[in-house]
């Protein structure tokens, strides 16, 4: 009996010993926009980059230019402590990454849900960067991912198939 009661304790311990500590900190928002130039979408890299590293995260624009990198948590330059306030610098690139143009900077968010929603037109050459803001949003307020609808075969209960 005292075994059973042992093994109980032990079976529910066991995940609250090996769950991860709560996230703090900062993070780069998931960033949702369209890169185009003048008006003719553009299919290119589009990359997160980090200040101090080649570290970068990609997202690859569509055939209408729209394009989709995910959030991350946000790391400190190379020395710094976990409780310094000191971030990384992040900013976008599109092009080549041999080659990369950047078209604008990424501001740091609390929440881990953070994200934006940006234009992103190539023709741009002032002062307000390539990149501009469309919206800044949550992740609950976004779908992950866009899935067709299924076609019907035509009995009433989905779209009917053309």
């Amino acid at each position: 009996m005292r075994t059973q009661a042992l093994a109980a304790v032990l079976i529910l311990a066991a995940p609250c010993a090996f769950a991860a500590p709560p996230e703090s900190g900062k993070y780069t928002p998931a960033i949702r926009g369209v890169l185009h130039d003048g008006g003719k979408a553009v299919m290119s890299n589009v990359c997160l980059r980090q200040s101090g590293s080649e570290i970068r995260a990609c997202g690859y624009a569509d055939f209408d230019g729209r394009f989709y990198i995910p959030a991350t948590r946000a790391r400190r330059p190379a020395g710094a402590s976990d409780e310094s306030p000191d971030y990384s610098t992040y900013w976008l690139e599109a092009g080549r990454v041999d080659a990369p143009r950047k078209v604008g900077t990424v501001d740091l968010v609390d929440a881990r849900t953070g994200a934006i929603e940006l234009d992103c037109d190539l023709a741009r050459a002032d002062d307000q960067g390539v990149c501009r803001p469309k919206a800044a949003r949550s992740l609950a307020d976004h779908p992950r991912t866009t899935r067709p609808q299924a076609r019907s075969s035509g009995d009433g209960a989905g779209p009917a198939a053309k």
